[in-house]
């Protein structure tokens, strides 16, 4: 009892010192507003209390007309009751649909409203427009964040890495680093962007989300279509969706494999099947197909400029294409001199950011630069014999990417080879009479130099994909001499940290002209298992992945896949192992799979050893030649019912996958 009384007593003092407190803030207040209104002698009247009647339960409430407090300099004050609408002086009907009305306020709302006598008018400014977040920017300062946070090197932080699985990054930490963010970045956001964002898995994801919004805040008062938009004969922009004459551009693609040339010749892995010699691996965007198209969607925006180069260019992820794929291009300009470019792919209900970059733009190309690469003193030549490189490397491109004619030297500072301009007509075949801007073809070439340096200075099964450009200028239009002409490249590559290159390079035209140079062009680079690699991309018909036993069982091994490796690049790599091992009708099922990507691993091995069994079966009897993606398999990954597709007679065995 002593402790409740001593309780209540504290309580009392406590909300008298706050009522004491609240009367002098509301005696400021008032000061403050009257002095505002012109009216420091006024005086508040405050009018006799009102009390309202509770509502009938069937009966319609009636209140009095407000009561004028204080009238000042073309605004007077009015005491309004909640949900009171003026109808000759009675209020709305508040009988709700069970015919039960609600009770009406005790407490009255006072607010200013303009008085009739004297309209006052307040113009309100429309938005600025947002631009585009310098998005590297952003990711230096939250890998900084994470940093401080858990106490990782910074170097360790990659974009990709799951913040709770690989960081052990938690919900309540997660808050945390985002509340830092929030702190040094205010203006991004809103509230309920900043609650989505702790919802991001990965550093990428967050980056991404940010720039959608920022894309997003920047679509107020843009004029959609319309007859402002330009005409143009660019052959990926299928469709402008907003336009503002030298300043802003979006528009809208469709990428499809057939009638793509870059698609159909950039495939991961080739020689899919023995049957349908149509079917094909991986088809992803070249670096440089991306980069076409955003150049294509900022020439729209660089009225009377040229594109002279190319700053912080980079593809934050892969662009596979199985069968169509949409994509946005955002081109805004920066400044007189720099226009930023964005490409978005969606992804379910997120819409991700695939690649961007800085053009520089002039009314004039620049005078060649004085830093240029110096040629080899003594030219090393390599055994690969000029005109059969890609047949003899194994590199994936196909032949209407197979541009660099010769390697001339090579050696652990870089190369020299000769690189032919391949002709760019058909590039894709709906749209014809085009023109580039860039010339994706040769920039790709140019990329597959540090592919075959790779090949030298790593292993034989080394995969280098491209990834950021740092600086490329350009002295002379693209195309700058016709098809079929030999240019040389000058290549300086150097290793870099956490398994990349970089790669500086000059392009000379026959006439003796500096073309173009690449400073800073980094590439990822890949040791594929060499099994892996002679199964996706030399494809003898001898080469499997699974082996026979003595007793004619067929075994898999999953310490050939390490788990590493398909976890690299985002799990690229078990899709280009899909492709290849997979019917069309089982890559719907594959791309449907919503397992951890060890599991997936497991379900597509599962798979070719069910299928290589077969094949083997098959040549031992009839000596019929098959691959893995000429069998179809049904059946609830223990037991398989085969089909080989194309024929409907053939009786096969059932076949049983067990797990030892």
């Amino acid at each position: 009892m002593i402790m409740q009384s001593n309780t209540h007593k504290t309580t009392s003092n406590v909300m008298v010192a706050h009522m004491d407190t609240m009367k002098t803030f509301l005696m400021m207040q008032r000061d403050i507003m009257l002095a505002a209104l012109g009216e420091e002698q006024a005086q508040l009247h405050t009018p006799s209390p009102q009390t309202f009647p509770v509502a009938d339960k069937t009966s319609a409430v009636s209140y009095p007309e407000p009561q004028v407090v204080a009238y000042s300099d073309g605004f007077h004050t009015e005491a309004v009751p909640n949900s009171y609408s003026k109808r000759n002086g009675t209020a709305e009907n508040l009988t709700n649909r069970n015919g039960h009305g609600h009770h009406p306020p005790i407490v009255q709302t006072v607010q200013l409203v303009p008085a009739p006598s004297k309209p006052v008018t307040k113009e309100h400014p429309a938005p600025a427009t947002q631009g585009l977040v310098d998005q590297p920017a952003i990711m230096d300062a939250l890998v900084n964040i994470v940093a401080e946070s858990t106490g990782y090197p910074s170097e360790m932080i990659e974009p990709d890495l799951d913040l709770e699985a690989d960081l052990g990054i938690d919900s309540i930490k997660r808050i945390e680093i985002v509340s830092v963010f929030q702190e040094q970045y205010p203006n991004l956001l809103t509230d309920e962007g900043m609650d989505d964002l702790i919802e991001c898995k990965t550093l990428a994801e967050i980056v991404d989300f940010v720039a959608e919004q920022q894309a997003v805040g920047a679509r107020v008062n843009f004029k959609r279509g319309g007859t402002d938009a330009p005409q143009h004969n660019y052959p990926f922009i299928r469709t402008i969706t907003r336009f503002r004459a030298n300043d802003l551009c979006e528009a809208q693609t469709i990428l499809s494999y057939q009638g793509n040339r870059l698609l159909s010749n950039h495939t991961l892995g080739r020689h899919i099947a023995c049957l349908d010699q149509t079917q094909h691996g991986l088809p992803i965007m070249p670096m440089t197909g991306t980069l076409e198209m955003l150049a294509e969607v900022t020439a729209l925006v660089a009225v009377d400029q040229y594109i002279v180069g190319i700053k912080g260019a980079t593809a934050r992820g892969w662009l596979t294409v199985a069968g169509e794929r949409a994509v946005r291009l955002l081109a805004q300009r920066v400044n007189a001199t720099e226009i930023a470019a964005q490409l978005f792919v969606q992804e379910g209900a997120n819409t991700k950011t695939i690649a961007e970059a800085t053009f520089i733009v002039a009314e004039q190309y620049p005078q060649p630069a004085s830093d240029l690469l110096p040629r080899a003193a003594t030219p090393q030549p390599v055994e690969w014999a000029s005109g059969s490189l890609y047949a003899q490397t194994g590199m994936f491109h196909g032949r209407g990417l197979q541009g660099v004619r010769s390697i001339d030297h090579l050696d652990a500072d870089g190369l020299e080879a000769t690189v032919v301009v391949l002709g760019r007509d058909e590039l894709v075949t709906h749209a014809t009479d085009t023109e580039m801007v860039l010339d994706p073809l040769f920039l790709d070439q140019l990329a597959q130099l540090s592919g075959f340096w790779g090949l030298k200075t790593f292993t034989p099964q080394t995969m280098v994909l491209p990834f950021h450009i740092e600086q490329l200028s350009l002295y002379r239009p693209m195309p700058a001499v016709a098809a079929n002409e030999e240019t040389r490249c000058i290549a300086q590559i150097r290793q870099s940290p956490n398994a990349r290159t970089s790669a500086d390079i000059d392009v000379w035209l026959p006439d003796g002209s500096l073309w173009l140079t690449v400073r800073g062009w980094q590439g990822r680079h890949f040791a594929m298992p060499q099994q892996l690699y002679e199964f996706c991309f030399m494809r003898r018909k001898t080469t499997r992945l699974s082996a026979c036993t003595e007793d004619g069982q067929q075994t898999i091994d999953p310490a050939d896949f390490p788990t590493a490796f398909f976890s690299s690049g985002g799990g690229i790599w078990c899709d280009v192992l899909a492709y290849v091992v997979l019917t069309a009708v089982e890559r719907q099922s594959w791309w449907q799979l919503n397992l951890p990507p060890p599991h997936k691993l497991v379900w597509l091995l599962r798979r070719i050893v069910a299928k290589e069994l077969l094949c083997r079966h098959l040549f031992v009897q009839e000596q019929l030649e098959l691959a893995p993606a000429d069998v179809l398999l049904t059946g609830d990954g223990v037991e398989f019912r085969p089909k080989i597709l194309d024929e409907q007679a053939r009786t096969l065995p059932t076949i049983i996958v067990s797990q030892q």
